[in-house]
């Protein structure tokens, strides 16, 4: 994992969401979208796509000076998620990873969600430490993860082929802007709330309040009761391989995709990931910790 601690920068609102427009007199079209029918009898497709970013989790800032975090996740901790075109909803994608295409070594693994429908489930592995400090909240992202895409555009199979580049983006982080696009930081750090007012149910929890420093884990069960889902986007920023005129244009280069998160975890652990609060001075402070049963983090105020 890489930090950069950089100023903040300026982010765009989203894109709107694009016609996919003309796919040729040889395609049947409805409403701008391309049928059913005509997606089931559409060519068989091989390509890949490099993404921008994929949001794993993030990381809370400790609520005030001289109070810094550092935070540990442990190697069950996993991230399910599925895919949809922005540009052509109708676009169906399906997580299909085979036998020995599941792990990436140190860097971590990959599997088919048990728990969701056409989900791939990511373990990002364990690794050393990170420490959030005030004002500073940490995105822990794949940066540039690539994936491998086969099938017709009414059930295209994808897998993740290379997620080697793993950094913990601070917010005030100037290649938080640089090494994603403007609408995919934006998206992702609109998953970080800090609003008492808005960390309620079911999403967030109070888990109590704690002096600093202290050890604080969370439990592997964080993600059981309701189904919770929240959706970033993420721009395409290389395309290669397509052949039909559906397909190319819902994968091209500057397309969104929408990654749907889902509130599960998909190997039971009594653990998944650890905060240790520290304070540098004699005089303890009191902090409130919410989990977020979503990202399965903490936030702390």
């Amino acid at each position: 994992m890489s930090s950069f601690p950089f100023k903040p920068v300026s982010r765009r609102t989203f894109v709107r969401r694009l016609g996919i427009g003309a796919a040729g007199s040889a395609l049947s079209l409805s409403a701008g979208r391309l049928v059913p029918a005509a997606l089931a009898q559409s060519q068989q497709e091989k390509g890949f796509i490099t993404l921008d970013g994929i949001l794993v989790t993030y990381f809370s800032v400790p609520p005030g000076e001289p109070e810094s975090t550092s935070w540990t996740l442990l190697k069950k901790y996993s991230t399910t998620f599925t895919l949809k075109s922005a540009e052509n909803p109708e676009i169906a994608f399906k997580a299909s990873v085979g036998p020995g295409q599941e792990s990436f070594g140190s860097r971590g693994s990959q599997m088919n969600s048990s728990l969701v429908n056409n989900a791939i489930s990511l373990f990002p592995g364990g690794g050393d430490p990170l420490s959030t400090t005030t004002f500073d909240p940490v995105f822990y992202v794949l940066i540039n993860p690539r994936l491998f895409i086969k099938g017709t555009a009414d059930r295209l199979r994808f897998r993740i082929e290379d997620m080697s580049h793993q950094f913990t983006l601070y917010a005030s982080d100037l290649r938080f802007g640089n090494m994603l696009s403007a609408d995919t930081a934006t998206s992702m750090g609109r998953q970080y709330i800090t609003d008492p007012a808005l960390l309620v149910g079911p999403r967030f929890a109070l888990h109590g309040r704690s002096d600093v420093p202290q050890v604080v884990s969370l439990p592997g069960n964080v993600a059981a009761g309701p189904a919770l889902t929240a959706t970033v986007t993420s721009k395409i920023v290389r395309s290669e391989g397509f052949q039909s005129d559906i397909v190319k244009q819902a994968l091209a280069v500057g397309a969104d995709l929408e990654i749907t998160y889902y509130s599960v975890q998909e190997i039971h652990a009594q653990q998944i990931l650890t905060m240790r609060t520290m304070f540098d001075s004699a005089s303890p402070v009191v902090s409130r910790i919410y989990e977020d049963r979503l990202f399965k983090t903490f936030v702390v105020t």
